[in-house]
Protein backbone atom coordinates (compact mmCIF):
# COMPACT_ATOMS: atom_id res chain seq x y z
CA UNK A 1 0.00 0.00 0.00
CA UNK A 2 0.97 3.60 -0.58
CA UNK A 3 -0.47 6.90 0.54
CA UNK A 4 -0.91 10.32 -1.05
CA UNK A 5 -2.49 13.54 0.14
CA UNK A 6 -2.96 17.21 -0.70
CA UNK A 7 -2.63 20.16 1.69
CA UNK A 8 -3.66 18.97 5.18
CA UNK A 9 -3.95 15.54 3.60
CA UNK A 10 -0.28 15.87 2.65
CA UNK A 11 0.49 16.58 6.28
CA UNK A 12 -1.63 13.54 7.17
CA UNK A 13 0.36 11.50 4.66
CA UNK A 14 3.59 12.46 6.44
CA UNK A 15 2.11 11.65 9.85
CA UNK A 16 0.96 8.27 8.52
CA UNK A 17 4.30 7.25 7.02
CA UNK A 18 6.12 8.31 10.18
CA UNK A 19 4.04 5.70 12.05
CA UNK A 20 3.70 3.00 9.36
CA UNK A 21 7.02 1.80 7.92
CA UNK A 22 5.24 -1.10 6.21
CA UNK A 23 3.88 1.28 3.55
CA UNK A 24 5.70 1.18 0.22
CA UNK A 25 5.43 4.76 -1.11
CA UNK A 26 4.17 8.25 -0.25
CA UNK A 27 3.51 11.40 -2.24
CA UNK A 28 2.58 14.76 -0.75
CA UNK A 29 0.94 17.48 -2.81
CA UNK A 30 1.67 20.88 -1.25
CA UNK A 31 1.72 19.39 2.25
CA UNK A 32 0.59 21.56 5.16
CA UNK A 33 1.61 20.75 8.74
CA UNK A 34 3.62 23.70 10.10
CA UNK A 35 6.62 23.01 12.29
CA UNK A 36 6.40 19.21 12.20
CA UNK A 37 9.25 16.76 11.58
CA UNK A 38 9.24 13.18 10.36
CA UNK A 39 12.36 11.59 11.77
CA UNK A 40 10.84 8.08 11.89
CA UNK A 41 9.84 8.02 8.21
CA UNK A 42 11.17 4.93 6.45
CA UNK A 43 8.76 5.13 3.51
CA UNK A 44 10.03 6.47 0.15
CA UNK A 45 8.53 9.98 0.00
CA UNK A 46 8.06 12.45 -2.87
CA UNK A 47 7.13 16.01 -1.88
CA UNK A 48 5.60 18.40 -4.45
CA UNK A 49 5.67 22.10 -3.53
CA UNK A 50 5.23 25.50 -5.16
CA UNK A 51 6.98 28.81 -4.52
CA UNK A 52 3.74 30.81 -4.88
CA UNK A 53 1.81 28.60 -2.45
CA UNK A 54 0.48 31.07 0.16
CA UNK A 55 -0.89 28.26 2.36
CA UNK A 56 1.87 25.64 2.53
CA UNK A 57 4.78 27.34 0.78
CA UNK A 58 8.20 26.78 2.30
CA UNK A 59 7.13 23.91 4.56
CA UNK A 60 8.30 21.03 2.36
CA UNK A 61 11.98 21.96 2.72
CA UNK A 62 11.76 21.35 6.48
CA UNK A 63 9.83 18.13 5.95
CA UNK A 64 12.42 16.91 3.44
CA UNK A 65 15.31 17.74 5.77
CA UNK A 66 13.68 15.96 8.71
CA UNK A 67 13.23 12.69 6.81
CA UNK A 68 16.26 10.44 7.44
CA UNK A 69 18.90 10.19 4.70
CA UNK A 70 18.40 6.41 4.74
CA UNK A 71 14.87 6.92 3.39
CA UNK A 72 14.51 7.48 -0.37
CA UNK A 73 13.17 11.00 -0.75
CA UNK A 74 12.65 13.76 -3.29
CA UNK A 75 11.61 17.41 -3.04
CA UNK A 76 10.16 18.89 -6.23
CA UNK A 77 9.37 22.61 -5.82
CA UNK A 78 8.09 24.45 -8.88
CA UNK A 79 8.88 28.14 -9.46
CA UNK A 80 5.69 30.24 -9.43
CA UNK A 81 3.37 27.32 -8.65
CA UNK A 82 0.42 27.77 -6.31
CA UNK A 83 -1.27 25.48 -3.77
CA UNK A 84 -3.21 23.63 -6.48
CA UNK A 85 -0.61 22.93 -9.20
CA UNK A 86 0.06 19.31 -8.25
CA UNK A 87 -3.61 18.28 -8.15
CA UNK A 88 -3.47 17.07 -11.74
CA UNK A 89 -0.92 15.04 -13.71
CA UNK A 90 -0.65 17.98 -16.11
CA UNK A 91 0.79 20.22 -13.35
CA UNK A 92 4.24 21.70 -13.98
CA UNK A 93 3.98 21.01 -17.72
CA UNK A 94 3.20 17.35 -17.10
CA UNK A 95 6.08 16.77 -14.73
CA UNK A 96 3.74 16.01 -11.78
CA UNK A 97 2.37 13.06 -13.72
CA UNK A 98 5.78 11.94 -14.93
CA UNK A 99 7.52 12.03 -11.56
CA UNK A 100 4.48 10.89 -9.58
CA UNK A 101 3.90 7.88 -11.81
CA UNK A 102 7.59 6.97 -11.86
CA UNK A 103 7.75 7.25 -8.05
CA UNK A 104 4.81 4.87 -7.63
CA UNK A 105 6.11 2.46 -10.27
CA UNK A 106 9.54 2.23 -8.61
CA UNK A 107 8.54 2.13 -4.96
CA UNK A 108 4.96 0.83 -4.89
CA UNK A 109 5.10 -1.62 -7.79
CA UNK A 110 8.84 -2.39 -7.70
CA UNK A 111 9.42 -1.68 -11.40
CA UNK A 112 12.99 -0.37 -11.59
CA UNK A 113 12.76 0.50 -15.30
CA UNK A 114 11.10 3.79 -14.20
CA UNK A 115 14.02 4.85 -11.99
CA UNK A 116 15.85 6.72 -14.81
CA UNK A 117 12.87 9.14 -15.02
CA UNK A 118 13.43 10.03 -11.35
CA UNK A 119 17.12 10.70 -11.94
CA UNK A 120 16.52 13.26 -14.72
CA UNK A 121 16.65 16.82 -13.35
CA UNK A 122 13.27 18.46 -14.01
CA UNK A 123 12.79 21.83 -15.68
CA UNK A 124 11.16 24.82 -14.01
CA UNK A 125 11.98 23.87 -10.46
CA UNK A 126 13.27 26.32 -7.90
CA UNK A 127 14.32 23.61 -5.44
CA UNK A 128 14.96 20.03 -6.47
CA UNK A 129 16.57 17.66 -4.00
CA UNK A 130 16.86 13.90 -3.91
CA UNK A 131 19.00 11.23 -2.35
CA UNK A 132 18.25 8.71 -5.13
CA UNK A 133 21.07 7.22 -7.10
Amino acid sequence: LGVMGWSMGGGGTLITVDDHPELKAAITLCAWNPGQTYRQNQVPTLLFAGTADVLAGGQSQGFYTSIPETTPKMLFEVQGADHFFANTPEGASGQCGKYGTAWLKVFLVGDECYRPFLLEPPSGTSDFRTNLE
